[in-house]
């Protein structure tokens, strides 16, 4: 068997052949100087529903009966200068209902609640709450002001009633420059 010399050394035909074969199917498998086209698996996507998701319903609280002891929340606005009614829901001018509201107070230099009447019971800031402690925790029946009680959000307060043994506890949810907002539940 005859050598040949060529740039990988010196190599009989057979490995000439061998060569040649290993460089094909190099070739063939994908190993040339061209990118080898990408396979892209199929899918079967499901079609999407026609039906659309049911929208959830908002549900409104019923108000329980005053003779009950049950808590019920409630929320209202309360504008400079009104008074709040928590009994009869009702707000009003600045001469009757259990808690007035005013924007700004000129002695305290902020917004207030009070309740100076002498047939009123006054309230109290009782500080930050979580909103459960407000159906759970004892509330004081002392120490009550008639005068000017800084609005603070996020502070629970508790207001006597006129004619009531229950007090309203509630928690200032919001305030603006001339409102506040209170959610509050009447309470033993």
């Amino acid at each position: 068997m005859k050598h040949i010399r060529g740039p990988l050394g010196s190599m009989n035909p057979r490995g000439i052949g061998f060569f040649i074969f290993c460089a094909a199917c190099l070739l063939f498998a994908g190993c040339s100087s061209q990118p080898a086209p990408t396979l892209m698996p199929t899918l079967v996507l499901p079609t999407p529903e026609d039906t659309p998701s049911p929208v959830p319903v908002a549900v409104k609280p019923t108000p329980t009966p005053l003779a009950t002891n049950f808590a019920t929340w409630r929320s209202v606005r309360l504008e400079d200068h009104q008074s709040y009614d928590f009994r009869q829901e009702k707000m009003g001018a600045l001469t009757e209902g259990d808690l007035y509201f005013s924007a700004f107070s000129p002695r305290q230099g902020t917004a207030c609640f009070w309740a100076d009447n002498v047939d009123q019971v006054g309230g109290r800031d009782l500080g930050s709450w979580p909103l459960t402690a407000l159906t759970e925790r004892p509330l004081p029946a002392e120490r009550f002001s008639g005068q000017c009680i800084a609005v603070v959000r996020g502070h629970v307060y508790v207001f006597g009633m006129k004619n009531d043994e229950r007090l309203a506890v509630f928690r200032v949810s919001d305030t603006g420059p001339s409102w506040v907002d209170i959610d509050y539940v009447l309470r033993k």
